[in-house]
């Protein structure tokens, strides 16, 4: 349909119209005799365009508000323009830990799950120990104030041994109790003749005193009664490889039983007759009337 432009008001109108309807319908109501015209006048025809463009608005407004209504709170919360609720972010959280647990990201590295704790500065320290056993190695090793003495009867048969470093908790064993003791002190008392080893040790490490004890009598009740000292002709002695030497127990006539520690570096007869056969350290024992004496013998 084809349209037409007044050139007095400007309107558009049909080309059905022979003449403006707009300046026609102005005349009109100028005289006072309005023109009536049916719905499918000029009006409609115009005004069809301005219901349809306003109809077309009404629709997106719908739209707007069903929107709002429906996905305002998402879009307000996208746009930084409102806090989520505690309700929601603990549902927030919660789907983040069980998308984490899933995909294995941040687990704790630690197995019992003790989590680490943040210093001021924002380092994470592991936590401390606790009572599950674990225990942290000092950083120093044990040491003794010496690691080889001699206690002889004649000077004294106690000597005092000293411990140093470690953790500082110390636990004291003598290798032969019957040569020489030792408190929980570290104080070292000769009970027979002979050589053993005292050891203190805090848990983690160890340290060695080499305890020589000589000069010690040994005593003995015979059936008579009477009171005897048992001793050897020597407690401690050095010979080189190859050659024999005879130990001998006085104080008895008992028979006595010899023995040796290490047979490799000397070997004894049922005599006392001692074979040195190479370089080393080992203990000849002599055993009689329920009495032990020790001696000491070297190979050169």
């Amino acid at each position: 349909m084809e349209m037409r432009k007044c050139d007095v008001c400007g309107e558009e109108y049909s080309s059905t119209y022979r003449s403006c309807p707009f300046c026609e319908e102005s005349e009109a109501i100028r005289r006072g005799k309005p023109i009536h015209r049916h719905t499918s006048d000029f009006r409609n025809r115009r005004g069809g365009h301005a219901l349809g463009v306003l109809a077309l608005l009404l629709a997106l407004m719908a739209i707007g508000v069903g929107a709002v209504y429906f996905f305002g709170d998402n879009i307000a919360q996208d746009l930084g323009m409102r806090e989520p609720s505690n309700t929601e972010a603990l549902a927030n959280e919660d789907s983040d830990a069980s998308a984490a647990a899933d995909s294995g990201e941040g687990a704790d590295p630690s197995e019992d799950g003790v989590m680490p704790s943040v210093d001021g500065d924002g380092t994470a320290t592991q936590p401390e120990d606790d009572d599950s056993g674990t225990v942290t190695p000092p950083s120093t090793s044990v040491t003794l104030n010496s690691s080889d003495f001699t206690l002889n009867a004649s000077s004294g048969l106690q000597n005092t041994l000293k411990a140093s470093g470690g953790s500082g908790e110390y636990t004291w064993s003598s290798a032969d109790p019957s040569i020489a003791t030792v408190s929980e002190n570290g104080l070292v008392t000769g009970v027979g003749n002979g050589t053993t080893e005292v050891t203190v040790t805090d848990g983690f490490t160890s340290a060695t005193c080499i305890v020589r004890i000589k000069g010690i009598t040994a005593t003995t009740t015979t059936p008579s009664g009477t009171t005897t000292s048992l001793s050897l002709n020597r407690e401690d002695m050095t010979m080189p490889a190859g050659t024999t030497f005879q130990l001998k127990v006085s104080g008895t006539s008992s028979t006595v039983t010899w023995s040796i520690a290490d047979s490799s570096v000397a070997t004894i007869d049922a005599d006392g007759t001692v074979h040195f056969l190479k370089k080393g350290t080992t203990t000849a024992t002599a055993t009689v009337d329920g009495q032990t004496l020790q001696c000491i013998v070297r190979v050169s």
